[in-house]
């Protein structure tokens, strides 16, 4: 059977090195480890530098053997990371690469990068997208089906349709939260979490976690916010949710030491005003703190 037809929902090709940019296959990996070196060329386009690979992670004290062996797995495939690059200009942003773009980041698991690049030729294909390290071209990627059945074929990420069906439960709780029911976010986003999908679980656990501190639970926000910083050791955002949840508990030294860590995965942080926010907080309770001890 042919690429082709194993794929069977968008147009599919191998790019050579030479049509990437790269020179050599010693550029597209070094070791089983580490990925992409260097910057992607392609009809003047310069790719962003591929990220780091993620860390391995440290198992926390949880009882469920089937959360270990979930966690296990996640963490083996880490030294096997991919790398989606999605085209967003301007021809394949008006095939809809931008929504192609976030189905791909809400269905990935941790060990799949999913970035925007610009333009990868073959233009009226869109959207287009490529897949690294293997090279792989895929045209017309353009819905949520399609996405889901690529991260299954291309990465690994087992039964694609149980994906599906989460990500259109954390979408439901999406609204629910932007409109203020946090309650029926939280039900919604645990409905997806039980389903235990392949991609994407570890923004479920940081998205419960909001729900609950945002209705006052911030024990359950924090046991959220672990739960994804074990799924994924290298993003940033559980940290932040634990910083948010100890500052309610009342646990500053221990906010203080989460917000640290989010910033040391994610330097700009820095700049953002939402952060900066958090740690003006953070000092003023510290100062109260200091103040009456």
């Amino acid at each position: 059977m042919s690429e082709m037809d194993n794929v069977g929902i968008c147009q599919v090709s191998r790019m050579s090195f030479a049509e990437l940019g790269l020179t050599s296959a010693s550029e597209k990996y070094l070791g089983r480890d580490q990925v992409l070196l260097g910057m992607c060329r392609r009809n003047g386009t310069r790719f962003p530098q591929s990220p780091k690979r993620h860390g391995q992670g440290l198992l926390s004290s949880i009882c469920s053997s089937c959360w270990q062996a979930k966690v296990a797995k996640n963490n083996e495939a880490e030294g096997s990371k991919y790398e989606l690059r999605v085209c967003t200009h301007r021809t394949c942003r008006k095939s809809g690469a931008l929504q192609t773009l976030e189905l791909l980041k809400g269905l990935a698991s941790p060990n799949v990068s999913v970035e925007s690049c610009g333009c990868l030729g073959r233009c009226g294909m869109g959207p287009n997208l490529v897949v690294l390290p293997t090279g792989i071209f895929v045209g017309h990627c353009n819905t949520a089906a399609h996405a889901a059945r690529l991260l299954a074929l291309q990465c690994g990420l087992s039964d694609p349709e149980n994906n599906l069906k989460a990500l259109s439960l954390k979408q439901q709780g999406i609204k629910s939260f932007e409109s203020g029911d946090f309650t029926e976010a939280e039900t919604m986003f645990s409905e997806a979490i039980d389903l235990q999908p392949s991609g994407g679980l570890h923004l479920l656990y940081a998205n419960r976690s909001a729900a609950r501190l945002s209705k006052g639970d911030a024990h359950g926000a924090l046991e959220d916010a672990n739960c994804a910083s074990v799924l994924a050791p290298r993003w940033h955002v559980p940290h932040l949710r634990q910083g948010e949840a100890y500052m309610v508990i009342g646990d500053c030294q221990s906010a203080q030491s989460a917000y640290t860590k989010a910033l040391s995965l994610d330097p700009s942080l820095r700049r953002s005003k939402s952060y900066q926010s958090k740690i003006r907080e953070l000092e003023r309770a510290l100062t109260l703190v200091n103040t009456f001890a």
